[in-house]
């Protein structure tokens, strides 16, 4: 599907994105894959699980510029569920498959 040279790491961190520096730290799953050409990011607003989370994405080497919220209608998460749910978003825009 794509993911062959997927590097995943976690760390607290400021946002990527420009313009929400107020935001300041939040745990963050990121991944990169196809050779660091495409990204993804979801993030924790709060340490908690079952807080607010959020997604971004970007290609071709850009820097993610938007975020989306994740997971938002979802009651028990687990860690299947975000795998799911990760992939699904991917796929929505095109950055998975042949």
């Amino acid at each position: 599907m794509g993911f062959d040279d997927t590097e995943l790491t976690f760390h607290k961190q400021p946002l990527p994105i420009q313009g929400l520096a107020e935001v300041g730290e939040c745990w963050q799953v990121r991944g990169t894959f196809r050779g660091s050409q495409k990204q993804f990011i979801i993030g924790f607003l709060k340490e908690d699980l079952q807080g607010q989370k959020f997604f971004s994405y970007a290609a071709q080497g850009a820097h993610p510029s938007t975020l989306e919220s994740f997971m938002i209608d979802e009651r028990r998460i687990t860690l299947d569920l975000m795998l799911l749910y990760t992939v699904q978003r991917l796929n929505g825009q095109k950055m998975v498959g042949a």
